[in-house]
């Protein structure tokens, strides 16, 4: 007979066993934010998959994965004459009648996919539901479009009309920051603000078209690129220990809190989304740059140039 003893050692391995693989499972928190087209794959005819393209409305009307249906970022955003500034958040009763409109309920599970490089919109759409409240139901299809073509998964042109859904939104402040809080913590030790845009626009040599009025960045922002965190061929988020090498490098710690911002505040969901996925506190300067240049009182940093 088996002793006790043994027994009980054989019942805490198995259970440090299935504590290993649930960690690693795509259904763990911080997993679940990027899913495999694998995984979609199975989970194709859920009752409760709801999947969103983000995209060329043309490229979707050609071919799109089973289910999917078109969504803008427009169509989650104040517009422009509204709110003054490009892509502002609307209240969250806009967002809720929106996501209703295309099936979305309380416990719906929410699939995020870009065709060609629509990375930027894409994590600006998980943003939207990420302050919505509706973050933890929500993933992005690792790679896109691309990666479900190299799998060789169905695609189809057909389009299907989803019931209502029903939805009790509430929007959560702590996702976001605004002019008065970046420019209250410049010299704070405890927060990192970052710069996502290209490193011409950082640096101030590049006024996007005179689009920029005053060339530069926020003071003590450090530069990390929206691009940086995503394999250029692939077009999937690079790995963990890559995006914690480039956080680290620039002294990004898991002891402060981000703020990235970019232009209008879409670039800078990249780095918004690659730091919650790595377990970062952030929050997202909403107005980023053109709200920051407005404010005629704050200092703009643009290094010498040649």
């Amino acid at each position: 007979m088996i002793s006790y003893t043994k027994l009980f050692c054989t019942i805490i391995i198995v259970f440090l066993l299935n504590a290993c693989q649930i960690t690693d499972n795509t259904d763990n928190k911080y997993d679940s934010m990027l899913v495999t087209p694998d995984w979609l794959n199975v989970h194709l005819n859920d009752p409760d998959l709801v999947i969103f393209y983000v995209g060329q409305k043309a490229l979707y009307d050609s071919i799109h994965i089973p289910g999917a249906q078109f969504i803008k970022t427009s169509e989650l955003s104040l517009p422009r004459e509204e709110g003054k500034l490009a892509l502002e958040l609307p209240e969250i009763s806009k967002i809720d009648t929106v996501l209703e409109k295309y099936g979305v309920s309380n416990n719906s599970r929410i699939v995020l996919y870009f065709g060609k490089d629509w990375i930027s919109p894409t994590t600006r759409i998980y943003f939207i539901l990420d302050y919505a409240g509706l973050g933890e139901n929500t993933s992005i299809l690792d790679g896109g479009l691309q990666a479900w073509q190299r799998s060789g998964y169905p695609l189809t042109s057909e389009t299907e009309q989803r019931a209502k859904g029903k939805l009790d939104l509430k929007a959560d402040p702590n996702k976001i920051t605004d002019f008065e809080n970046v420019s209250s913590n410049l010299n704070s030790k405890q927060i990192k603000i970052v710069d996502a845009r290209d490193e011409r626009y950082f640096s101030g040599k590049d006024n996007a078209f005179g689009r920029i009025k005053r060339p530069g960045h926020i003071p003590g922002a450090v530069n990390l690129p929206y691009h940086s965190v995503v394999n250029d061929s692939l077009l999937t988020f690079e790995s963990i220990e890559k995006i914690d090498s480039l956080f680290n490098s620039n002294g990004i710690t898991r002891d402060k809190e981000v703020f990235p911002y970019c232009h209008i505040g879409q670039q800078a969901t990249v780095i918004y989304f690659a730091a919650k996925y790595r377990g970062y506190k952030v929050k997202l300067y909403d107005g980023s740059y053109e709200d920051w240049e407005n404010h005629v009182d704050a200092k703009v940093e643009k290094p010498e140039t040649d």
